[in-house]
């Protein structure tokens, strides 16, 4: 949601417009950061607790930090900047009036 709302400041003169309605900032903090919380917090059991305090090698991916690496990072960063950039550009298209379309 960042990378789109830098480019417009440029397209717009830092004008301070909003490129996004208030209201869809609020359901992208609902619907991206507080309910997967909190469905994986309620839903996702994969093992019991007793088994997972009988077993502390089952911790050993977090503590090698195996999953997340530089190289998920940056990859990570390279998907959402690609990502935002062919959704700003399509929507700037879109919205172009030299596009052919009359309004």
């Amino acid at each position: 949601m960042v990378f789109p709302i830098w480019v417009y400041g440029f397209s717009s003169l830092y004008s301070g417009d909003m490129i996004y309605n208030e209201w869809l900032y609020q359901i992208y903090n609902m619907a991206f950061t507080a309910f997967p919380i909190a469905y994986y917090s309620v839903f996702d059991w994969q093992k019991t607790k007793p088994e997972l305090m009988s077993h502390p090698d089952l911790y050993e991916i977090g503590l090698k930090n195996t999953d997340f690496s530089h190289f998920v990072f940056w990859e990570s960063y390279l998907v959402a900047l690609i990502q935002s950039s062919l959704l700003t550009y399509i929507t700037f298209w879109t919205f172009d009036s030299t596009a052919g379309y009359t309004i």
